[in-house]
């Protein structure tokens, strides 16, 4: 089943912040739709629950070197 989370993002300064962010969380298992929004600090992520959790896109998040506030 799809679910959607909103994560406010602290560090997404530009366009290429953006590509970068959404490139990896497109390579998270079960990840369908991603948004990342620059000017509000957030990103839209729609997922197969069975294949990830949310957890798993907040340590994506981190990884790729933003922190999730």
């Amino acid at each position: 089943m799809a679910q959607t989370t909103v994560f406010n993002i602290k560090g997404i300064t530009c366009e290429a912040c953006v590509r970068t962010l959404s490139a990896a969380l497109y390579k998270v298992p079960g990840v369908q739709f991603v948004l990342v929004d620059q000017p509000n600090a957030r990103a839209t992520v729609q997922y197969d629950e069975q294949q990830s959790k949310d957890v798993d896109l907040a340590k994506t998040i981190v990884d790729t070197g933003y922190e999730v506030v």
